[in-house]
């Protein structure tokens, strides 16, 4: 359960390209956007993540730092790969364990295309769709050592200082040589931007230095029940939904993230741990 919670929070917000954005627009932190980069554009970005999970039943508390890298590039105007690749720092404080866990997670590839975009007068809307496939790392205890296929849509609208991003998600989780198969994920993310300075541009074919730039996200993620020797395994299923608040500074070809993240639903089984209050930062680079 946990590798198939730290690869949804991966997948989150890790694909943004500043390719056709309007100035001074950012790029969400936990969400996908359907806006590609450009032709031959080579996009950067890196995120820290912290959680911390309570499991009561054992009492075990988890924290984990995730230390992500994705690598997005530009073939074509409308077509793009993604590869995301996350390191991981993880405690397990219980009756169990109290060592520390270093490694590497399941590696993400991904193909992206734009199927329709319409830009105008400082406004655009954009429409992408997206698949690939998770590669195992073989690491223990991170990784699962399956190759699971990936699906989904991203959808962008971005007006002058207001701009809205929505991403819908789907992971199809295999089953391993001990016919035991994790419950397929499914992440829906929302997120509302408004920027906050400079109120407007003097000139909008001139580049301000900086912009500061508010965001507001729903994230959330359901995962359906294990299965073993194809049957269900009851109580593995969970839903979680974070409300997510950030603030990122934009500077041309960089930006500077930090957020956090507040669940405010989780019904996560007898089996699944529970978070706590989340908090990422993060930087994204165009080159």
């Amino acid at each position: 359960m946990m590798r198939t919670v730290v690869c949804v929070v991966v997948m989150a917000g890790l694909l943004g390209a500043f390719g056709e954005r309007a100035e001074g627009q950012a790029v969400p932190i936990n969400t996908d956007v359907a806006i590609q980069p450009a032709e031959s554009q080579l996009i950067y970005r890196t995120q820290i993540r912290h959680r911390d999970l309570d499991i009561d039943r054992t009492k075990t508390d988890i924290e984990t730092y995730l230390w992500s890298h994705v690598f997005v590039y530009g073939w074509t105007s409308r077509l793009s790969t993604a590869l995301v690749v996350p390191l991981v720092y993880r405690h397990l404080d219980g009756p169990f364990s109290d060592e520390p866990e270093y490694g590497v997670d399941d590696i993400k590839a991904l193909l992206r295309y734009q199927l329709w975009k319409k830009l105008g007068y400082l406004e655009s809307q954009t429409w992408t769709v997206l698949g690939g496939v998770e590669i195992p790392t073989y690491d223990d205890p991170f990784s699962s050592r399956l190759w699971d296929p990936i699906i989904g849509t991203v959808y962008s609208w971005h007006k002058d200082r207001h701009g809205l991003d929505a991403d819908l998600v789907y992971q199809f989780n295999t089953e391993n040589d001990h016919d035991f198969e994790a419950g397929d994920v499914l992440r829906y993310d929302l997120e509302y931007q408004y920027r906050l300075w400079p109120a407007q541009y003097a000139d909008v074919s001139a580049s301000e230095p900086w912009s500061l730039t508010g965001l507001l996200e729903l994230n959330g993620e359901y995962q359906w029940e294990n299965e073993s020797n194809g049957r269900r395994i009851g109580g593995t299923d969970g839903h979680q939904l974070f409300l997510s608040p950030g603030l990122a500074l934009t500077r041309q070809r960089t930006q500077y993230e930090a957020g956090l993240q507040f669940p405010i639903h989780q019904d996560v089984g007898g089996r699944t741990a529970e978070d706590s209050v989340r908090f990422v930062l993060g930087v994204t680079v165009t080159f």
